[in-house]
């Protein structure tokens, strides 16, 4: 009798293992999911970054230019 009872404690355990192991399953597919989520607007707020500072560089290279000439009439 002792030995049925510990069959069924076995099952208990290994059921109970399974549905731990599964629910831990569910957080890493979803912590995964999270995490592509946030290199997309990462990598999109970066691509908007970098245009930004692209502008900003042509803008101070215009204004550069411009005084240049500027100066230059002046004289």
């Amino acid at each position: 009798m002792a030995e049925g009872g510990s069959d069924i404690s076995n099952v208990d355990d290994e059921t109970l293992f399974k549905e731990e192991f599964a629910h831990v399953e569910e957080l890493l597919i979803s912590s995964r999911e999270e995490c592509i989520e946030i290199g997309s607007k990462f990598q999109d707020l970066s691509m908007k970054v970098e245009s930004m500072m692209q502008l900003q560089d042509a803008s101070s290279s215009d204004h550069s230019f411009s005084v240049t000439i500027w100066s230059k009439k002046r004289s």
